[in-house]
């Protein structure tokens, strides 16, 4: 055992080094580690130099990211990874200290994670390859989570607002906190939320500040929520990609088409604004009645959290999906949901077998153009859509697994 640990250390303080030394200014570490300079220098945060990415975050995320300025971008690179590999284990680490209190059975509950380990390490790699910061959102996610199953809810309030500050997606867990939490719930939320857009004024001076906050809102923001655009990568699995990939022969450039019917970009867009609606409707719906039914909130309610901002997000690639792993956790809990022969029993199966099936259905195996077509044809926007479903429906059984 002493030996498998120390490969494991090396293989991750090796791996960490190739990556953090391959890094450079068309990366998306650097989108991070220039931002953080960018403002300690006063400089402003959304003019990318020549080469490089737009940092495309809240500002909030530049100050957070200034420890790593001290470090040149390939050593900030090579301590970031080795970072994303503590906090990989600290995800497992909280998700067993989560589910632990709603899986009464030890053996299940380790059946569990390590199903959920298995299905969800190739969306962590892609992190790690990636030297991405989906890892951070995750954790103070299930921060949230843990504290806010636990009733301590300015904890769980601090985290989920400190995640929203770096990355726009967890504001959704705000409806969740609101809906279930106490009445002074959404004062809190606004407490946090100011204080965590103020912070990044410290650099540069209010004026400076509420320009950039302006700027980030417009040109960032404000474009999806007025007319849904959407990048159009095979690799973007937002419901509002897969829409425009499929139902128009609107296509990336340098990638072949995914039509599968072409209804007009008119067309398309109604689309997506109503299957938005009904999606955000469905996510309400199911934390209404799971707080209907269930006196206490329970573990599905933050899969529907996840799924949703997924799935309405204006970009959701394949490393942002890390937060799968709590989602899995929560599909293997309910194995005493379903009897045997119902309904609800089929549809778990079809979910793992097509999770199986998207886990271990790679480029080796389908080819570059099989994985494209996996992509472009929005599998994982599929599935996000059938867990969500599926959480929902599992909601009408009142069982002690997920109380």
């Amino acid at each position: 055992m002493k030996i498998l640990k120390i490969l494991l250390l090396t293989f991750i303080v090796v791996f960490s080094f190739a990556r953090g030394m391959r890094q450079n200014n068309g990366g998306d570490f650097n989108v991070f580690w220039k931002a953080g300079q960018n403002l300690l220098s006063e400089r402003p945060l959304y003019e990318p130099g020549p080469g490089e990415r737009e940092f495309i975050y809240p500002p909030f995320a530049a100050l957070f990211f200034t420890p790593l300025s001290i470090f040149s971008l390939n050593w900030g690179a090579f301590v970031f990874n080795l970072f994303n590999f503590f906090l990989w284990f600290l995800s497992f680490y909280l998700l067993y200290k989560i589910f632990n209190y709603y899986i009464p059975d030890p053996g299940v509950l380790k059946v569990g994670l390590a199903l959920s380990f298995i299905f969800s390490f190739k969306l962590f790699w892609n992190n790690w390859m990636m030297v991405q910061t989906n890892s951070i959102i995750l954790v103070f996610s299930l921060l949230g989570i843990y504290y806010f199953l636990r009733k301590r809810e300015n904890w769980a309030i601090f985290y989920f607002a400190l995640g929203t500050s770096i990355k726009i997606i967890p504001i959704f867990f705000f409806f969740w906190v609101i809906i279930r939490g106490t009445r002074w719930a959404l004062l809190k939320s606004v407490f946090w939320g100011v204080l965590f857009i103020l912070l990044p004024m410290m650099f540069g001076g209010f004026e400076k500040g509420f320009s950039e906050l302006q700027y980030f809102y417009q040109y960032y923001v404000a474009p999806f929520l007025e007319d849904g655009t959407a990048n159009l990568s095979y690799a973007n699995q937002s419901l509002s990609s897969f829409i425009y990939k499929v139902f128009t022969s609107l296509h990336h450039k340098g990638h072949m088409a995914f039509t599968w019917w072409d209804l007009g970009l008119e067309n398309a867009g109604l689309l997506k604004k109503w299957s938005a609606i009904a999606v955000f409707g469905l996510f309400l719906l199911g934390l209404g009645l799971s707080r209907r039914k269930f006196k206490e909130p329970n573990i599905l309610e933050p899969a529907l959290v996840f799924l949703t901002a997924h799935l309405l997000s204006g970009s959701t690639w394949k490393a942002h999906l890390v937060s799968l792993a709590f989602v899995y956790m929560a599909l293997f809990s309910l194995y005493a949901q379903s009897k045997k022969g119902t309904f609800l029993y089929y549809y778990r199966w079809v979910l793992y077998i097509f999770i199986g099936l998207l886990t271990f259905t790679g480029k080796s195996i389908v080819g570059h153009v099989g994985q494209l077509y996996i992509g472009g044809w929005g599998f994982w926007t599929i599935l996000m859509l059938a867990l969500l479903f599926f959480f929902i429906f599992s909601l009408k059984e009142k069982k002690r697994v997920i109380q």
